[in-house]
């Protein structure tokens, strides 16, 4: 109910505009056009009836459109993101999203800013109130078209066949076949007291039997056969019918004014062009009319007085004004070209009823609970939005995220909470196949999973959808990647060798084995990572992906010398990766604009609490969970073996040649602060010798936690982190 008293409410008040600016947009046009022919006039208003009725049901089905879209775009809950500043993981953090997509989301953001700034909140109540209105006002208009219809009805079943006198059958003969309607009636009636058609009859008062004036006849009868040639009864019924929705509307009582006095004065055009000279036509409406005494006509009972114009009528016979035909027809066309752009323009415009409904208080309740880590709830109350209102892409992308954050990454796939969100996301493509935010929500879902498969084949589904996705050709590199190193380390470990061996692998049975089955996963990973590149030439993530995939390369090289080569090209990416992350820390482009419906970004939940910490640390705070207190700090210090527990993903340092050939090793003590999100915000060195800093520092800077929490709230973290140099490993 609430779902249609929306659409009900904003067909209302859509109405309520646009058609009042098609009418006047016609009634200029047909001004424009009193001099052409009445037929011309008629078109005009005919398409403004019809634009009057269609522009309305078409915001409608945009405002539909938009609310699915906004929907998709500008979520309560931001989908999870690739973290910019960790090359060995798929999430994405803010500063990603802002360098790789900046454009796409401002123009996201601007086209949800337009849509909602045409958004009409209503209370429930008054939606129901105003959508009840309309469909009285509805009813009203219904009930006089069945009472017009049946009286119309009942005058055709009074109406009979009487033998014609010889003056009015000679005429009724020559009228026929003027207008070529030999299968018209001519019947009689006690009931009217003017000429009128019903359908393919005309009916005549039973007193114009007597009538003796050939005029008078001739302007009679070839009136209305000139209804019945132009289908006038069938086109009023239809016109009826379609003014039933706006028919409380007053603009809408001028246009069918319009459509009846044009249509009564194109049906004189045709029986002065036929069978009568104008001045003689114009005398006989007159003994006509006046031979009528306000006779109470059926409204679809088409006579000589419809459309109430007799004198303008008279006049135009009278006194017919010249017509430039050519000049006319280019008016024409003009005028309705100029009404199907106003109807398109003004639906284009159109404004969006929203109730303010149980589904919109339980939205707000899961953004609440969402906002408070209480990711339970969140999801509680987003699926009873669903389950209230099934076609909200909204509260499905919410309540899929709000499983999601449940989740841990890289624990068990089965987990019930996997399923169920896929089931939301693939619901919400059922409805909007190319909804962006569905399919790379999916991705980071399965990527959590560690579904490499179906993820690789959502990151395809997100580039056919985008061919500008770097976010997809990111993702298909970093599965190629993914699937083809436990290959990688395990044929290095059955050749004797240790990870920090770099090169071919030293068996060639073994190097010819992960070749064959591994190199067309690698190639497509070069491929991917390579156009997402340029896309975006500073993606660092890229970058360092495509480090990686040439140190597969290295280790299934034919030769020494292509190793070697490998490795160098390698190298190289790690220095632009690091030149690309660090310009981006030097340069980080602006926040985006706050939203107050936007959430944090999605997160995993702490994992569960790791052993017990040194003694002499608060166990609670070390561990991240909440507990009371009056002031609650900015940052907190955490022992590094506690934060080690905490570790999402790692970039382990590259051994400096210089300190390697110098023989140099040891350990790098620094301190670190960890920000809400669990991104490494500053990097201190402490002690350590100066040749192995700068790796030390360059590495932990890649690397990414899981969010601490402090009473329900994400808080940055101060810890000190031990970096050791082996010579040899």
């Amino acid at each position: 109910m609430e779902t249609i008293s929306r659409y009900l409410l904003t067909y209302f008040i859509n109405a309520l505009w646009q058609i009042a600016i098609i009418a006047a947009v016609a009634a200029l046009a047909c001004r424009l056009l009193r001099h052409a022919p009445a037929a011309y006039r008629h078109a005009v208003w005919v398409v403004a009836l019809a634009a009057a009725v269609l522009a309305p049901l078409a915001s409608e089905q945009r405002s539909l459109a938009s609310e699915l879209a906004f929907a998709g775009t500008s979520s309560a809950i931001d989908s999870p993101a690739l973290d910019a500043n960790l090359p060995t993981t798929v999430w994405r953090g803010p500063a990603r999203v802002i360098v790789h997509a900046q454009s796409a989301k401002a123009e996201s953001d601007s086209r949800a800013a337009d849509r909602s700034s045409r958004i009409i909140s209503f209370a429930t109540a008054t939606t129901l109130v105003l959508a009840g209105l309309y469909l009285c006002l509805i009813l009203f208009t219904f009930a006089r078209f069945l009472a017009a219809s049946i009286r119309t009805i009942a005058i055709r079943r009074s109406a009979r066949p009487l033998e014609l006198p010889e003056p009015l059958s000679a005429v009724w003969n020559r009228c026929l076949e003027s207008f070529d309607q030999r299968g018209a009636q001519l019947l009689f009636s006690s009931r009217i007291s003017g000429p009128l058609t019903v359908a393919g009859a005309v009916i005549l008062p039973d007193s114009m039997r007597a009538e003796t004036s050939e005029e008078v006849l001739t302007t009679a009868l070839g009136h209305e056969l000139a209804h019945i040639a132009r289908r006038d009864f069938a086109c009023n019924l239809l016109f009826e019918l379609l003014c039933l929705p706006v028919g409380f509307h007053p603009a809408i009582r001028l246009i069918r004014r319009g459509v009846e006095r044009a249509r009564e004065m194109a049906c004189d055009d045709l029986v002065t062009r036929k069978l009568i000279a104008p001045a003689a036509y114009a005398r006989s409406i007159v003994l006509i009319a006046e031979a009528m005494l306000a006779p109470a006509r059926p409204a679809h009972a088409l006579g000589v007085l419809d459309g109430e114009n007799l004198e303008e009528r008279i006049r135009r016979l009278v006194q017919p004004a010249p017509q430039n035909h050519r000049r006319a027809r280019l008016l024409l066309v003009s005028s309705l070209a100029a009404l199907v752009f106003c109807a398109l323009a003004a639906s284009n415009l159109a404004l969006t009823a929203r109730a303010q409904s149980g589904v919109t208080d339980l939205l707000k309740a899961g953004v609440d609970a969402y906002r408070q880590g209480n990711y339970p709830a969140a999801a509680s109350s987003f699926q009873s939005a669903v389950q209230l209102e099934p076609s909200n892409i909204k509260a499905k992308l919410d309540f899929a995220r709000a499983l999601t954050a449940q989740y841990i990454p890289g624990s068990d796939p089965s987990n019930p909470v996997v399923a169920l969100a896929k089931q939301q996301y693939q619901d919400a493509l059922a409805i909007d196949p190319q909804n962006a935010d569905a399919i790379n929500s999916m991705i980071d879902l399965l990527l959590r999973a560690k579904q490499w498969g179906e993820a690789h084949d959502w990151a395809l589904k997100d580039i056919q959808a985008n061919l500008k996705s770097t976010v997809g050709y990111y993702t298909a590199g970093f599965i190629d990647w993914s699937i083809t190193y436990p290959d990688f380390a395990a044929a290095h470990r059955a050749a004797g060798m240790t990870m920090q061996e770099q090169g071919q692998i030293t068996d060639a049975a073994l190097r010819q084995a992960f070749k064959t089955k591994h190199s067309a996963d690698i190639e497509e990973g070069f491929r991917m990572l390579q156009v997402a590149l340029q896309i975006d030439p500073n993606y660092s993530d890229a970058m360092a992906y495509l480090n990686l995939l040439y140190r597969l390369q290295a280790g299934m090289a034919d030769t020494p010398a292509q190793a070697d080569q490998a490795l160098a090209t390698a190298n190289d990416w790690v220095s632009k990766a690091l030149a690309a992350k660090r310009e981006v820390a030097l340069n980080p482009p602006p926040p985006p604009d706050s939203d107050a419906l936007e959430l944090p970004k999605v997160q995993a939940p702490p994992p569960p609490p790791p052993p017990p910490p040194p003694p002499g640390q608060n166990s609670q705070l070390a561990q991240g969970q909440p507990h009371a207190t009056l002031d609650e700090p900015s940052v907190i210090t955490v022992g590094g073996r506690v934060q080690a527990a905490k570790l999402f993903s790692s970039v382990p340092p590259i051994y400096p040649p210089a300190a390697r050939a110098a023989g140099v090793s040891g350990q790098v003590l620094l301190n670190v602060i960890i920000d809400k999100t669990g991104s490494v915000d500053s990097v201190t060195p402490i002690s350590g010798d100066p040749t192995l800093v700068p790796a030390a520092v360059d590495a932990v800077r890649l690397w990414k936690y899981q969010p601490t929490y402090l009473n329900s709230k994400q808080i940055a973290v101060s810890t000190q982190i031990t970096i050791n140099f082996t010579l040899g490993q």
